[in-house]
């Protein structure tokens, strides 16, 4: 488990000592209590489909969950009750990981639209708020979460890039890479990071353009940035950019870790937020682009 900062007491006896104040996040791990604060919320999207037809069972979303799982389809539960029943026992007695497999699933049904799900992610996050996990949803993917700063820029720039889907792609791609807790990926989280930058430079450009094309232009129309600032992202990006970095093909894999993905993913996404908030003060017209 990881350290949990800023934790309060969330009850009586908490704040009065009878009892310990957590101070870890459950990471690797799942306690009775988040499990059935997960059902709990998952429950109200039973009630919700059920009223949504005669209780037939007749729900992509779940026909997809089911199928996920490589089980045969023929042997679905007939009623949405029934399903949720299995999902209850999932959520209760499944290796923490595959709880999360459940949470991502169902978010990414309300990412990608289903209504039968509007909302989940928000409900759900709660429960993962309250009981101290270490993970949060965002953009439809169950992504570690260090610091509750580093969540919002990456959910800030996915929110600043909604009209920017070159952008935005890349930085959903990032965000995609980096929650395969199997099989983590950080060079490719570094490259579609800052791609992502790259791709918010050529809107401010109107056409493709580097960094300090993009910085320049911004200078030009009255935007005032320190010059040291300007020296530390050319530095950044030069680093992804050299011989040996992250963005050239190479015989061996370049030396990122996980640790490096992260930060460049938070960096990367405040960096494009910030960008775009210069371009709207300067009145530059953003060309949306394609990834």
């Amino acid at each position: 488990m990881t350290d949990a900062p800023n934790v309060k007491a969330s009850n009586f006896s908490q704040q009065y000592g009878y009892e310990p104040i957590p101070n870890t996040l459950q990471r690797e791990e799942m306690d009775g209590r988040l499990r059935n604060a997960i059902w709990n919320r998952l429950f109200v999207f039973q009630d919700r489909l059920r009223k949504s037809s005669t209780d037939s069972f007749d729900h992509v979303p779940l026909v997809r969950h089911w199928a996920s799982q490589g089980k045969p389809i023929d042997e679905i539960p007939t009623y949405v009750r029934q399903y949720f029943a299995y999902l209850k026992t999932s959520i209760q007695r499944a290796d923490w990981h595959h709880v999360y497999d459940l949470i991502q699933h169902f978010a990414s049904e309300e990412h990608y639209g289903d209504t039968g799900f509007a909302g989940f992610s928000e409900l759900v996050n709660g429960a993962l708020e309250q009981h101290l996990s270490a993970w949060t949803i965002i953009d439809g993917q169950v992504v570690e979460l260090h610091a509750s700063t580093d969540v919002e820029a990456v959910r800030a720039a996915l929110t600043d890039t909604e009209g920017l889907p070159g952008a935005r792609h890349h930085l959903t791609r990032a965000l995609a890479i980096m929650s395969n807790r199997d099989n983590p990926d950080a060079s490719n989280t570094i490259k579609e990071a800052i791609s992502a930058v790259e791709s918010v430079c050529g809107s401010i450009n109107g056409k493709k353009g580097t960094l300090g094309d993009a910085l320049s232009k911004l200078e030009k129309s009255g935007v005032t940035i320190h010059p040291a600032l300007i020296n530390g992202w050319k530095a950044i990006y030069g680093y992804t950019s050299d011989a040996d970095g992250i963005r050239h093909a190479s015989i061996e894999v370049p030396k990122s870790d996980v640790a490096m993905a992260r930060y460049m993913m938070v960096s990367c996404s405040a960096f494009v937020s910030l960008l775009i908030k210069y371009a709207q003060e300067a009145g530059i017209s953003l060309i949306s682009g394609s990834p």
